[in-house]
């Protein structure tokens, strides 16, 4: 599953299993639920006692449960997150869900960068002059924590490919290669 980092409101649906048969689990008090969640290089969230939601279609409510259909869904459950589990920062989380009677139930969740985010790293690559970087100095300032190691910093002004034009100081060549076919 992808989420794009701090989406709210995030909701998802489980598949629980009994831990005694593989069965799927049914009838279950949502309430003995125990949510936690795990954000990479993180400890385990706190777990938390799920809350009942009370309807299949009930507004999201962090922490709530709520077993869709026993007959035509059996062992399927809704479950409401919150916020911070998707908050912008790392690349993962993991939901876990728990109980007694049913096998430990993960999902991993990839956290996306959002599109504006995405945008300000591709004018920092793309585009040399001051107004851009003083416009993302927070993405700048992230590229630079983030960046792996080595010495020096990222500076657009330097380092994107418009100064890296062949109208600047380092010449680009490309070759391409083209097979006939007869």
């Amino acid at each position: 599953m992808i989420v794009q980092a701090g989406t709210a409101d995030v909701t998802t649906y489980f598949e629980l299993t009994n831990s005694s048969d593989g069965s799927e689990a049914t009838g279950l008090t949502v309430t003995a639920l125990d949510l936690s969640y795990v954000r990479d290089g993180d400890a385990v969230a706190a777990k938390v006692d799920a809350s009942d939601l009370g309807s299949a279609n009930a507004a999201h409510s962090a922490n709530g449960a709520y077993e869709v259909d026993s007959t035509d869904a059996p062992g399927l459950y809704r479950i409401d997150w919150p916020d911070a589990a998707f908050a912008a920062g790392v690349g993962r989380v993991q939901l876990i869900v728990k109980h007694a009677d049913i096998r430990l139930a993960v999902m991993n969740v990839d956290l996306s960068i959002t599109n504006a985010k995405l945008l300000a790293y591709l004018q920092l690559l793309a585009r040399e002059d001051d107004a851009i970087a003083t416009d993302n100095s927070t993405e700048l300032t992230e590229l630079n924590a983030d960046g792996g190691s080595g010495a020096g910093a990222y500076d657009n002004k330097t380092d994107a490919l418009e100064n890296l034009s062949p109208s600047g100081t380092t010449n680009i060549t490309h070759e391409t290669q083209v097979q006939r076919v007869t």
